[in-house]
């Protein structure tokens, strides 16, 4: 699809439900706490 269409953005979700209720519970006890995985994020 990537190759033949014209695709301008390709996503995934790559966070299981456990891990997004493990981090809404660590953002709920501290606000530092980025709303999303920083090791999913880096370049």
């Amino acid at each position: 699809m990537v190759e033949r269409g014209n695709v301008d953005y390709l996503c995934f979700d790559s966070m299981s439900e456990v891990t997004m209720s493990a981090a809404q519970v660590a953002r709920m006890e501290d606000a530092t706490v980025p709303p999303y995985d920083p090791y999913r994020s880096r370049a």
